[in-house]
This record gives C-alpha cells, structure tokens and sequence, in this order.
C-alpha cells in the first residue's frame, strides 16, 4: 500500500474515532481506484446527492460538472460490465425510476379537479399514505 493510501486510512480513522462519516476515493497511477468510509456511511448518500445536483446546475464550476460526471461514469462503467452487480444496480435503478414515475403521476392536491373528484379524496385528505396505488 502506498504511502498516500496509509496516510489516507489514517485520516479515515480519526474521522471515525470523533464519531464523524468519510467519504474518501482515490486513484492511484496504476488505474486503480478505491475508497475508504467511515462512520454512519448511509448518510453519504446526502453528500452524494449533493455533488450530482451541484454538477447539474446551470452555473456550476468545472470542477462541481467533473466531480457529478465521475459518478455518473462510475455508474456507466458498472453497468457496461455486465455482470451480477451491474444486473442488481440496473434493477434497483429501474425500481427507483418506477418509485419515481408514480410519484410525479399522482401528487396530491386538495384544490385540484383531479383530486376533488377522486372516490379516495376524502382518504387522501386525511392522510396521503398509500393513495397513489389506489389512485393510479
């Protein structure tokens, strides 16, 4: 392991020993790339989202579009591999787009001709949970 690397693994267990999360990726001259974490690692996803929603803004700064295409190529990049874990990411992304899809079909809005006239208006006003399955 190289220097760098330790003194990254280093930097890892500190943030970990304060009860802090990190993120950490490198590359090496070789090709190779990895990451260390540390901590509550589920709450990477919050830093995640935001570099891809920085690099997708209309005034974002080259390295904030580089740091959002990287994830993106990342993800390519396993799915071009076409193996188990590409056909698990892939299904899992389907079911994301999905989750999505229905979310964006039906919002409820109490004001609106479409929901005032729905048979479940009255489930819905009271409490939105589980209204797009009967609705849609």
């Amino acid at each position: 392991m190289e220097k760098n690397e330790k003194d990254l693994r280093s930097l890892c267990e500190r943030f970990g020993k304060e009860g802090q999360t990190l993120l950490a990726f490198y590359a090496t001259e070789e090709q190779r790339g990895g990451y260390y974490a540390i901590g509550e690692v589920f709450r990477v996803a919050n830093g995640i989202t935001a570099i891809l929603e920085n690099g997708m803004k209309t005034d974002a700064t080259e390295d904030e579009e580089s740091m959002a295409f990287s994830i993106l190529e990342g993800m390519r990049g396993l799915l071009e591999k076409r193996n188990v874990a590409a056909i698990t990411f892939m299904g899992m992304l389907m079911d994301i787009m999905e989750d999505i899809r229905k979310q964006l079909a039906h919002t409820f809005d109490p004001e609106s001709k479409e929901c005032v006239g729905c048979d479940h208006y009255e489930e819905c006003l009271r409490s939105h949970t589980g209204c797009d399955a009967k609705c849609n």
